[in-house]
């Protein structure tokens, strides 16, 4: 009895208090999505942490990232951290 399409639940968060944000279970939608989807592999999977080369801002890299950097995906905070003697610049 297979309840869902696929073992996966997508997020999407609108980007104005008009526009609605949704959770789907089971696939995606994507008229939702900015670009194609990939997938990441979890670094640390108590964490939902995964790697990353950059951050992009207004569709510029911002060269933050030497040598990669880790990240933690978490839909449940506005939060926005990184190491000090990037983030304070």
């Amino acid at each position: 009895d297979k309840v869902l399409k696929a073992p996966i639940f997508a997020v999407f968060f609108g980007a104005t208090d008009t526009e609605p944000s949704e959770i789907t279970f089971g696939q995606y939608n994507e008229s939702r999505m900015a670009g194609p989807l990939f997938w990441a592999p979890v670094s640390n999977p108590g964490y939902w942490q995964v790697g990353m080369t950059d951050i992009t801002i207004g569709g510029l890299r911002q060269a933050l990232c030497h040598g990669g950097c880790e990240v933690a995906v978490d839909t449940g905070t506005s939060l926005m951290a990184g190491p000090p003697d990037i983030v304070n610049d």
